[in-house]
């Protein structure tokens, strides 16, 4: 049987923000093209430049029914063409593109499907055969509005808002109307859901899936973003009429209904949703109720009680996802510590930031229950207030895949060299944090580990940080890596240096900064993982073996450089090379050490062998002492990244360049 495939132009706007306003709006056009390799498939993106140029893009993947994981982008580059791999055949992918300029980043392109059918016997593609979705195969029912199967109560009109799903939406500003999506078939179906954006809509629009009279969820979508594309609302098992309601919030905001999405699916899971209130609740504390926006249900409740509990708990046994809803507030913690027990056994604790993401579903993991599942709040206090809403238990046929070890400062497992103190930074990992000032004090975390670990760090900012604080990666005595991290940002969060296979001991090493910085040291994750090391790298630093001059170039004075030094030259044309044997799709990075009068589009151009590949043009006035991303290439023989002098009374440096297969 043959199947769908399809290749189109997708229209979307691409902003790139400034420190205070939208600087640039710009429409233009991402297009996808197909090419082959041994086994997978993959896909060629195009989109337009923004102008002014950003610094560069990245490209965000995922699949039916899974959000976008904005921590790792599955291609950077500055150039507007980018290829991905290792896509699998007869399953639906989805993209967008962001733009970031420093520390600044985009709000997403619109979205661009893509679906690769298997390799075909020669027939001709047939548009109404079934689709594939999640890697199954499963067939579609899409009713728009005005489809028989369609009705509606209270007033709904036609919309002008942009892209739907065919020739139009409707919306309604009538509170409690309803525009009702029915099909005669059960069975057990992904939903998904069309509406266009309009500056009145409702951030929190009630959408209520029955399966005939029964309601089986009450899910709340914000149609101020994600408009004209289809978004995913779950799998649900229906045993005698799919009904999807969409109800209109009234109160000012309009609310939108276009289209529904019935995809016939092989998922079979069951969920139970704990309202703050419900039978499995539990208190300990001063609990009030909240008056932020978006609660799930008809409220939320808040403390301010350090310690304060709100527990939720059922009796489960199985795989289930956990996933919480919270209300925003001013006054809200931004890192609320939510423990995931199995009866009295505590699975997990994860910290999550309740100034952002609220009235949505946040997914905190996927656990193994024997005899109860329980979620518990904690109060952080401190004049901070933490919300309770509801929480959501999703059985799934997914297993969890990781075993994970926590290490705090002070506890086994941990030694120091060098003075180390008490910090006052805000939002540790437990009780406290720890600095030192003192060049090349130690703080080490050691734990017997044989197998493939991602390795997490939690640190408190301080405004004194060093913004590149070097993490040594250790199995036992053999050094992996060393990660420079900003501990200016990202604080009291979990922060993922990367995932290495250890033998013996997993250790790592935070090395203090010194010259006038603190650094922190606070707690390490070591957490066990069936993925594998995907990548090697190889560092070249100024004067390694492989790098080669011309020109006049000298020791910099430039702060944050990579190992002891960086090297600077005024001369027009000189150049720092750097050259290593590869094969294979590399990505480049680069770093280097800012300076005021660096110039601010210092070419550096990438060569496979004597083939000029690119030149990219950089700010080394802006991202020093970091990691740049220059893009990925394809090498054949040898990759070489030469920077250019621009001259013209302007420093250019070089530093370090760093190759990651």
């Amino acid at each position: 049987m043959s199947k769908r495939c399809c290749n189109q132009l997708y229209k979307f706007v691409l902003l790139c923000l400034s420190f205070s306003f939208v600087l640039l709006n710009v429409s233009s056009t991402v297009s996808a093209a197909t090419y082959s390799v041994p086994e997978t498939t993959g896909v060629e993106l195009t989109w337009d430049h923004n102008s002014p140029l950003p610094d560069g893009y990245r490209v965000y993947q995922r699949e039916s029914g899974q959000k976008y994981d904005y921590s790792n982008p599955v291609w950077t580059g500055s150039d507007n063409l980018a290829q991905v791999y290792n896509l699998a055949y007869d399953t639906t992918y989805y993209f967008v593109v962001r733009a970031y300029d420093g520390s600044l980043v985009s709000v997403d392109s619109e979205e661009v499907s893509f679906m690769a059918p298997a390799p075909s016997d020669g027939t001709d593609t047939d548009f109404n055969d079934p689709v594939v979705n999640d890697g199954q195969t499963t067939t579609e029912t899409v009713i728009n509005d005005g489809d028989t199967g369609t009705s509606t109560s209270g007033n709904w009109s036609v919309s002008g808002g942009a892209d739907p799903y065919g020739s139009e939406s409707f919306y309604s500003k009538e509170a409690g109307a309803t525009y009702t999506y029915t099909m005669g078939a059960p069975g057990t179906y992904e939903v998904e859901m069309w509406w266009t954006e309009y500056a009145s809509r409702s951030t929190a629009v009630p959408v209520k899936i029955y399966d005939g009279s029964t309601l089986l969820e009450t899910i709340y979508v914000n149609q101020q973003v994600d408009g004209g594309q289809w978004n995913f609302l779950g799998v649900y098992e229906f045993f005698s009429e799919p009904r999807v309601v969409i109800v209109s919030v009234g109160n000012g905001y309009s609310t939108c209904a276009d289209a529904v999405r019935f995809l016939e699916s092989t998922d079979v899971s069951s969920e139970d949703v704990l309202d703050d209130g419900d039978a499995g609740t539990s208190t300990s504390g001063n609990w009030s109720v909240s008056g932020g926006a978006n609660p799930y249900g008809s409220q939320s409740v808040w403390s301010k009680d350090a310690g304060a509990t709100y527990s939720y708990a059922m009796a489960a046994s199985g795989s289930y996802e956990i996933q919480m809803w919270w209300t925003e507030y001013t006054s809200r913690s931004n890192a609320v510590p939510v423990k995931i027990y199995d009866g009295s056994t505590l699975l997990d604790t994860v910290y999550v930031n309740q100034q952002q993401d609220g009235g949505q579903w946040n997914s905190l993991g996927v656990y193994e229950f024997s005899t109860q599942a329980r979620v518990v709040i904690v109060s952080v206090g401190n004049g901070n207030s933490t919300c309770a809403d509801a929480v959501r238990f999703a059985e799934t046929t997914s297993t969890p895949t990781s075993s994970e070890e926590i290490l705090d400062d002070g506890d086994t497992g941990t030694s120091t060299s060098g003075n180390w103190s008490v910090s006052g930074g805000a939002n540790p990992y437990g009780s406290q944090s720890v600095w030192s000032k003192d060049a090349g004090a130690t703080y080490s975390y050691a734990m017997a580990a044989s197998g493939s670990y991602e390795i997490q760090m939690w640190w408190t900012e301080y405004t004194s940080r060093s913004t590149a604080v070097p993490v040594k990666i250790y199995d036992g005595s053999t050094l992996l890596d060393t990660v420079y991290v900003n501990q200016q940002q990202d604080g009291g969060q979990w922060n993922s240096l990367g995932v290495y296979e250890f033998s013996t001991q997993a250790r790592v090493v935070i090395v203090s900064v010194g010259n006038g910085n603190s650094t922190c040291a606070d707690a390490v994750r070591f957490a066990e993982t069936t993925s594998t090391p995907t990548s090697s790298e190889e560092i070249l630093d100024d004067g390694d073996t492989g790098t080669s001059t011309s020109g006049n170039w000298s020791v910099s004075g430039g702060a944050n450089p990579y190992g002891s030094q960086s090297v600077w030259s005024k001369d027009a044309g000189a150049t720092y090379s750097y050259a290593l044997a590869a094969s294979g799709s590399y990505e480049i990075q680069m770093w280097w050490t800012e300076y005021a009068s660096r110039s601010t589009a210092v070419p550096v151009e990438i060569y496979d062998g004597s083939t000029l590949l690119d030149t990219v043009y950089v700010n080394q006035q802006q991202d020093g002492g970091q990691w740049n991303s220059l893009g990925v290439y394809n090498f054949s023989t040898q990759a070489k990244v030469v920077v250019v002098s621009v001259g013209n009374g302007k420093s250019t440096c070089a530093d370090a360049v760093r190759f990651t297969k």
